[in-house]
């Protein structure tokens, strides 16, 4: 049975937009994405992770409104997208993309980066991020952009999440769950790396615009103000090193075209504190390292020693003295 919902959207400069809804069998609501996008007068200024700003030389057309229906006590359907608030699962649907090639995205919509994807899902990103609220997760939060490095501080992380792949594949009769990450090959690994986490960055605007429905970036590997879901630790952009990044893992991916299904479910209450720890562990690395290099900018240049120690090609018990030009 179809139920119309309704949404209530507040944007602040210092606070991203977050959503509250309750879903009521005696409650008809109203949603729409304009309701989304109208609030936009009051966005944050325009963020971007680059200094060229994004290129908006047609104003792009607003995402139709996404079709909503009720499933079940738990389960809603929004513009073909399943999602079930109780056990906060998400469901795209989707295809294989590539089987060969580097990487900057998991997953885009359609017209996106697709030399550059694994998948293309079959939703706007906009209503991939409104699915995720209505899922009960919550997008980050930045400050304003660092004019000097295009930076935006971040002021509170948005929901961890785990990634999943589900496809039932020729001859199985079962579906098949696998991480998404099975289907990355980590350039610094040469295999297919752990299970990552994600976090559900919220994308940014621009002139009133939603920039991942112009992007068309749902699930982000590299640094990318634009995505609705980014990696949670970055490992690097696959054009700036041989050991950066990742590719597609051609000897375990599927064909291209095979239907899959891209599932969202909230990382664990482990996963959370593993998380925190990691980022504490790399931010006191961070101040020792800092702190090493003012103690030998303080100390100044080292003294030229009195002799020089010159060693052979090849390893060898003897070394040759001589004395300093």
């Amino acid at each position: 049975m179809s139920l119309s919902v309704s949404l209530s959207v507040s944007l602040r400069a210092s606070v991203c937009w977050r959503l509250r809804l309750s879903v009521c069998l005696s409650v008809c609501l109203s949603v729409c994405l304009s309701g989304l996008t109208g609030a936009l007068a009051q966005a944050p200024e325009p963020h971007s992770s680059s200094p060229e700003p994004f290129a908006l030389d047609v104003e792009p057309k607003p995402p139709s409104k996404p079709a909503i229906e009720r499933v079940s006590e738990h389960e809603l359907r929004v513009a073909g997208m399943l999602i079930n608030r109780q056990t906060q699962t998400l469901e795209i649907p989707a295809s294989v993309n590539l089987r060969r090639g580097i990487l900057e995205y998991y997953a885009v919509s359609s017209n996106g980066k697709l030399h550059e994807s694994v998948l293309e899902v079959k939703a706007e990103p906009s209503h991939v991020h409104l699915a995720l609220l209505l899922a009960g997760y919550e997008p980050s939060e930045y400050g304003p952009e660092d004019p000097k490095t295009y930076k935006r501080p971040l002021k509170k992380r948005g929901s961890l999440l785990r990634l999943y792949v589900k496809w039932t594949p020729e001859g199985v009769e079962r579906p098949q769950w696998l991480p998404a990450s099975v289907w990355l090959f980590d350039r610094s690994l040469n295999n297919a790396p752990p299970p990552a986490l994600y976090v559900f960055e919220g994308s940014v605007f621009d002139r009133n615009i939603y920039i991942a429905d112009l992007e068309r970036s749902v699930v982000g590997l590299i640094e990318d103000a634009s995505v609705v879901i980014g990696l949670a630790q970055e490992r690097g952009n696959p054009y700036h090193g041989e050991a950066l990044g990742f590719e597609v893992h051609t000897s375990v991916i599927p064909s291209k075209g095979t239907p899959i299904t891209l599932v969202i479910r909230p990382a664990s209450y482990q996963d959370n504190l593993d998380y925190e720890a990691t980022l504490k562990g790399l931010k006191a690395q961070r101040a020792e390292e800092l702190k090493r290099q003012a103690e030998a900018k303080a100390r100044g240049p080292a003294p030229r020693p009195s002799f020089m120690v010159s060693a052979p090609p090849h390893p060898s018990s003897a070394l040759t003295y001589t004395e300093a030009p």
